[in-house]
């Protein structure tokens, strides 16, 4: 399972024609507003899909990605959560959706297009206040739509540090024990963490993070699969076809010819 964390410090808001993005989580929410297309949409372990009219929310730490979505068009907001209205912070840090998406015809009364829209146009003139305002307006009315369930907060710090660590340290051969001394927490705990919110466990997040490394070098580097599979601490060429093969469907040198040429 190929699964990437991102950490968004700022505000990103695009108008796209292609959504296709891995599996992949982070502390922000992800509004995906479809404009017309279709697009097949990952959610924990499911996969719906969704049409233009449709909009798709992606609450902090949830898994989500995309495929399928070439002939999708649509804006896509990614939103940190200190940057929404103080009583929608607490809501996307304790709830979560019980359907992460909206059909058409359940949103576009509330005006959400026409402010996607008035954003797009203005993002280059007004000031980064008018933009949050604009952004904190849009994720308001679309959580007053969802129905929400309760989630624990308690695991929110340490998935983080956990996560700062392992985004830092995947190249090493690291273990379970020296990852609890890092970041202060059971280790017990901090495998429930991977298994009961991530839906994965540790070795399997930092095998896809090797791999998203390794298919990045090699689509952009001539650099010996070898020396790739060494520098990202696979330990051996053998173990590094293996897991590169079993997260992309190819192996190594069957994914450079193919995107390198």
């Amino acid at each position: 399972m190929k699964l990437v964390y991102q950490d968004h410090s700022g505000i990103v808001f695009h108008r796209k024609q292609d959504f296709d993005y891995v599996s992949h989580f982070h502390s922000a929410v992800e509004i995906a507003v479809f404009l017309k297309g279709s697009c097949t949409v990952l959610h924990g372990k499911e996969r719906t899909v969704l049409h233009g009219g449709d909009v798709f929310i992606a609450f902090p730490n949830q898994i989500h990605g995309y495929e399928d979505s070439g002939n999708m068009e649509g804006y896509l907001l990614i939103v940190p959560v200190r940057a929404c209205q103080e009583d929608d912070r607490s809501t996307l840090m304790t709830s979560q959706p019980v359907q992460p998406y909206l059909k058409a015809g359940m949103w576009e009364s509330e005006g959400i297009f026409s402010l996607l829209e008035m954003a797009r146009q203005d993002r280059e003139r007004v000031t980064p206040t008018v933009m949050q305002g604009y952004v904190r307006l849009i994720v308001s009315k679309l959580l007053m739509m969802l129905q929400l369930e309760g989630v624990s907060t308690g695991t929110d710090e340490a998935l983080r540090a956990v996560l700062r660590y392992l985004n830092s340290h995947y190249a090493q051969p690291v273990t379970r024990k020296e990852i609890a001394q890092a970041v202060g927490f059971n280790e017990s705990y901090i495998s429930h963490i991977f298994s009961d919110t991530l839906k994965t466990t540790i070795p399997e997040y930092i095998n896809s993070l090797r791999v998203y490394d390794a298919q990045e070098q090699l689509r952009t580097t001539r650099l010996p699969v070898t020396r790739i599979a060494s520098d990202l601490g696979f330990g051996s060429i053998r173990n590094f076809n293996r897991v590169f093969q079993k997260e992309t469907g190819m192996t190594p040198s069957a994914y450079r010819s193919l995107k390198q040429d």
